[in-house]
Protein backbone atom coordinates (compact mmCIF):
# COMPACT_ATOMS: atom_id res chain seq x y z
CA UNK A 1 0.00 0.00 0.00
CA UNK A 2 1.37 3.39 -0.57
CA UNK A 3 -1.39 6.24 -0.37
CA UNK A 4 -5.63 6.78 -1.84
CA UNK A 5 -6.63 9.29 -4.42
CA UNK A 6 -10.35 10.86 -3.57
CA UNK A 7 -11.90 11.29 -6.82
CA UNK A 8 -14.74 13.33 -5.98
CA UNK A 9 -14.14 15.73 -3.76
CA UNK A 10 -13.43 19.42 -4.11
CA UNK A 11 -11.23 20.38 -1.15
CA UNK A 12 -9.25 17.40 -0.19
CA UNK A 13 -11.10 17.32 3.29
CA UNK A 14 -13.06 14.38 4.04
CA UNK A 15 -15.95 15.63 6.11
CA UNK A 16 -19.57 14.54 7.90
CA UNK A 17 -22.26 13.67 5.40
CA UNK A 18 -20.45 13.22 2.49
CA UNK A 19 -20.23 10.31 -0.22
CA UNK A 20 -16.59 9.87 -1.41
CA UNK A 21 -14.78 7.54 -4.12
CA UNK A 22 -11.17 7.45 -3.70
CA UNK A 23 -8.67 4.83 -5.20
CA UNK A 24 -6.08 2.97 -3.60
CA UNK A 25 -2.36 3.60 -4.68
CA UNK A 26 -0.68 -0.02 -4.46
CA UNK A 27 3.31 -0.16 -4.34
CA UNK A 28 4.60 -3.60 -5.44
CA UNK A 29 7.93 -4.04 -3.12
CA UNK A 30 8.57 -7.44 -4.52
CA UNK A 31 10.61 -8.73 -7.35
CA UNK A 32 7.71 -9.93 -9.17
CA UNK A 33 5.14 -8.29 -11.33
CA UNK A 34 1.79 -9.35 -10.18
CA UNK A 35 -1.46 -10.51 -12.59
CA UNK A 36 -4.58 -8.85 -12.52
CA UNK A 37 -5.78 -8.38 -8.82
CA UNK A 38 -8.54 -8.47 -6.95
CA UNK A 39 -9.48 -5.47 -4.36
CA UNK A 40 -11.92 -5.85 -1.34
CA UNK A 41 -12.27 -3.34 1.05
CA UNK A 42 -14.14 -3.76 4.40
CA UNK A 43 -14.72 -1.46 7.23
CA UNK A 44 -16.23 -2.28 10.83
CA UNK A 45 -16.44 1.72 11.55
CA UNK A 46 -20.10 2.69 13.42
CA UNK A 47 -20.42 5.95 11.08
CA UNK A 48 -19.24 4.53 7.60
CA UNK A 49 -21.19 2.58 4.78
CA UNK A 50 -19.43 1.34 2.17
CA UNK A 51 -21.07 1.77 -1.32
CA UNK A 52 -18.64 -0.11 -3.79
CA UNK A 53 -16.51 -1.97 -1.61
CA UNK A 54 -14.61 -4.11 -4.69
CA UNK A 55 -12.45 -3.10 -7.84
CA UNK A 56 -9.11 -4.33 -9.02
CA UNK A 57 -5.89 -3.47 -10.64
CA UNK A 58 -4.47 -4.72 -14.30
CA UNK A 59 -1.09 -5.89 -13.13
CA UNK A 60 1.47 -4.19 -10.88
CA UNK A 61 4.56 -4.24 -12.02
CA UNK A 62 7.86 -5.10 -9.32
CA UNK A 63 8.92 -1.82 -7.67
CA UNK A 64 6.33 0.87 -9.29
CA UNK A 65 2.85 1.87 -8.09
CA UNK A 66 -0.49 1.24 -9.46
CA UNK A 67 -3.57 2.43 -8.99
CA UNK A 68 -7.44 1.09 -8.71
CA UNK A 69 -8.98 0.59 -12.17
CA UNK A 70 -12.44 2.23 -10.54
CA UNK A 71 -12.79 3.98 -7.13
CA UNK A 72 -14.43 2.37 -3.88
CA UNK A 73 -17.23 4.25 -2.62
CA UNK A 74 -18.30 4.65 0.81
CA UNK A 75 -20.73 7.14 2.86
CA UNK A 76 -20.44 8.72 5.86
CA UNK A 77 -22.48 9.58 8.61
CA UNK A 78 -23.60 13.15 9.64
CA UNK A 79 -22.62 12.24 13.80
CA UNK A 80 -19.38 11.43 13.50
CA UNK A 81 -17.23 13.35 15.53
CA UNK A 82 -14.70 15.63 14.42
CA UNK A 83 -11.40 14.43 14.19
CA UNK A 84 -12.36 10.46 13.89
CA UNK A 85 -10.49 8.14 12.42
CA UNK A 86 -11.94 5.42 10.43
CA UNK A 87 -10.46 2.36 9.78
CA UNK A 88 -10.14 0.31 6.43
CA UNK A 89 -8.97 -3.34 5.99
CA UNK A 90 -7.83 -4.27 2.69
CA UNK A 91 -7.60 -7.44 0.92
CA UNK A 92 -5.19 -8.17 -2.66
CA UNK A 93 -5.54 -11.42 -4.85
CA UNK A 94 -4.16 -12.54 -8.12
CA UNK A 95 -5.58 -15.93 -8.04
CA UNK A 96 -2.25 -17.46 -6.43
CA UNK A 97 -1.24 -14.86 -3.40
CA UNK A 98 -3.41 -13.12 -0.77
CA UNK A 99 -2.47 -9.87 0.34
CA UNK A 100 -4.15 -7.74 3.32
CA UNK A 101 -3.23 -4.34 4.47
CA UNK A 102 -5.01 -1.31 6.45
CA UNK A 103 -5.50 1.88 6.20
CA UNK A 104 -7.50 4.81 7.90
CA UNK A 105 -8.74 8.16 7.12
CA UNK A 106 -9.28 11.51 9.20
CA UNK A 107 -12.86 12.69 9.04
CA UNK A 108 -13.52 16.17 9.97
CA UNK A 109 -17.24 17.75 11.46
CA UNK A 110 -18.65 20.60 13.18
CA UNK A 111 -18.28 21.05 16.93
CA UNK A 112 -20.95 23.30 18.43
CA UNK A 113 -19.80 25.33 21.73
CA UNK A 114 -22.21 27.85 23.59
CA UNK A 115 -20.28 30.04 25.77
CA UNK A 116 -19.68 33.70 27.25
CA UNK A 117 -23.40 34.33 28.21
CA UNK A 118 -24.66 38.05 29.06
CA UNK A 119 -27.32 39.72 30.19
CA UNK A 120 -28.11 43.34 29.34
CA UNK A 121 -30.95 44.58 31.00
CA UNK A 122 -33.41 46.86 29.17
CA UNK A 123 -32.46 50.27 31.68
CA UNK A 124 -28.81 49.46 32.35
CA UNK A 125 -28.94 49.26 35.69
CA UNK A 126 -27.54 45.81 35.75
CA UNK A 127 -30.47 44.36 37.54
CA UNK A 128 -32.78 42.37 35.31
CA UNK A 129 -36.23 43.30 36.99
CA UNK A 130 -40.03 42.24 37.41
CA UNK A 131 -41.63 43.30 34.02
CA UNK A 132 -38.44 44.20 32.30
CA UNK A 133 -37.19 43.38 29.11
CA UNK A 134 -33.33 42.28 28.74
CA UNK A 135 -30.95 41.16 25.41
CA UNK A 136 -29.03 37.74 26.49
CA UNK A 137 -25.69 37.56 24.00
CA UNK A 138 -23.52 34.30 23.65
CA UNK A 139 -20.92 33.50 21.53
CA UNK A 140 -21.81 30.54 19.25
CA UNK A 141 -18.45 28.75 18.47
CA UNK A 142 -18.05 26.13 15.59
CA UNK A 143 -14.87 24.74 16.72
CA UNK A 144 -14.78 22.32 14.43
CA UNK A 145 -12.64 21.59 11.56
CA UNK A 146 -15.54 21.40 9.17
CA UNK A 147 -17.62 24.04 8.04
CA UNK A 148 -21.99 23.57 8.53
CA UNK A 149 -23.70 24.76 6.10
CA UNK A 150 -27.14 24.28 6.37
CA UNK A 151 -28.17 27.68 7.88
CA UNK A 152 -27.14 26.81 11.38
CA UNK A 153 -29.78 28.42 13.94
CA UNK A 154 -29.65 28.93 17.57
CA UNK A 155 -33.14 29.26 19.85
CA UNK A 156 -33.70 29.92 23.17
CA UNK A 157 -36.14 28.09 25.75
CA UNK A 158 -36.93 28.43 29.28
CA UNK A 159 -38.89 26.16 31.65
CA UNK A 160 -39.59 28.92 34.09
CA UNK A 161 -42.73 30.39 33.86
CA UNK A 162 -41.84 33.78 35.11
CA UNK A 163 -39.77 34.52 31.18
CA UNK A 164 -41.42 34.99 28.12
CA UNK A 165 -38.88 34.33 25.26
CA UNK A 166 -39.46 37.26 22.51
CA UNK A 167 -37.10 36.36 19.64
CA UNK A 168 -38.31 34.74 17.07
CA UNK A 169 -37.61 30.69 15.92
CA UNK A 170 -35.32 32.24 12.76
CA UNK A 171 -34.01 35.22 14.63
CA UNK A 172 -30.90 34.02 15.16
CA UNK A 173 -29.99 31.81 12.22
CA UNK A 174 -27.03 32.28 9.55
CA UNK A 175 -26.11 31.25 6.27
CA UNK A 176 -22.99 29.08 7.27
CA UNK A 177 -20.79 29.05 9.84
CA UNK A 178 -17.08 27.76 8.97
CA UNK A 179 -14.95 25.62 10.64
CA UNK A 180 -13.32 27.66 14.00
CA UNK A 181 -15.63 30.85 13.59
CA UNK A 182 -17.84 32.56 16.29
CA UNK A 183 -21.28 34.42 15.65
CA UNK A 184 -22.93 36.27 18.29
CA UNK A 185 -26.41 35.26 19.06
CA UNK A 186 -28.85 37.64 20.75
CA UNK A 187 -31.82 36.72 22.78
CA UNK A 188 -34.89 39.04 23.74
CA UNK A 189 -36.71 38.58 26.58
CA UNK A 190 -38.87 39.39 29.00
CA UNK A 191 -39.69 39.24 33.33
CA UNK A 192 -43.14 39.41 34.18
CA UNK A 193 -44.05 41.48 36.61
CA UNK A 194 -45.17 39.30 39.06
CA UNK A 195 -41.87 37.56 38.68
CA UNK A 196 -41.09 36.78 42.71
CA UNK A 197 -37.67 38.95 43.73
CA UNK A 198 -34.25 36.73 43.34
CA UNK A 199 -35.38 33.90 41.03
CA UNK A 200 -33.33 31.93 39.06
CA UNK A 201 -33.79 31.31 35.84
CA UNK A 202 -32.23 28.98 33.81
CA UNK A 203 -32.28 28.92 30.11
Amino acid sequence: YNSYEIVNDNNDLIEYGESLELNLVIENVGQYNTNAIIVEVETEDQYITMDNSESGIAFAIAGATAITESPISFSIHNNVPDGHYALFAVSLYDGEDNWNFTFNIEISAPVFEIVNPEIIDENNDGVWDPGEEATITVDLINSGSASFNYYPGATMTTDNSNINILSGENDNTFYAIPANTTYEGSFAVEALETTPLNTEVSF
